[in-house]
């Protein structure tokens, strides 16, 4: 989405639009994105353009303990800066403070929210996507998904390293 600053008719405009799931690439081979809903506020300034916004996205995944796909939901909340070239840290001020991590330069023409957008979905997604807490996963032995089927599978194996330690309390 790219914001034309000449179209702005406020010093403070709404703004939202839908994305369309082919546009943005997740780089996870585990999550697509389904839907995706943009939410913004853009603040013209003299020196800087905020942007305060929403994504609101519905992600494809598989269950990494049962591997059954499901669908989750994100809402994402998020804050940029815009600042001319000009006004942006020179190359010799190395160290950003924390504040800092949100700036970014614009042209001073239009801002494409797009890879600010993307960035916010991406870093949100689950490291460990389950479909549910209390997902049971699947059974190490026989393979079944044990939130839909019983096993009457033991794991009574026993490490071999501990065989030592039962020689010596004589259980063996």
């Amino acid at each position: 989405m790219i914001i034309e600053l000449e179209s702005l008719t406020e010093r403070r405009n709404s703004i939202s639009w839908e994305i369309p799931p082919d546009e943005i690439d997740l780089s996870d081979e585990n999550a697509r994105l389904d839907s995706a809903s943009v939410s913004v506020i853009v603040e013209a300034g003299l020196e800087s353009v905020l942007i305060k916004g929403t994504v609101r996205t519905e992600i494809g995944s598989g269950c990494v303990r049962c591997l059954e796909p499901f669908r989750h939901e994100q809402l994402i909340e998020f804050t940029a800066e815009f600042v001319s070239e000009d006004k942006f840290p020179s190359e010799k001020e190395l160290e950003l403070r924390g504040e800092e991590l949100t700036v970014d330069i614009y042209d001073g023409v239009s801002i494409d929210l797009t890879s600010v957008v993307r960035e916010q979905i991406v870093l949100d997604l689950p490291s460990y996507p389950v479909c549910a807490p209390e997902c049971m996963g699947l059974c190490p032995i026989c393979g079944v998904n044990r939130n839909i089927d019983d096993c009457s599978c033991t794991d009574e194996s026993v490490d071999p390293r501990w065989d030592v330690l039962k020689e010596i309390a004589g259980e063996k």
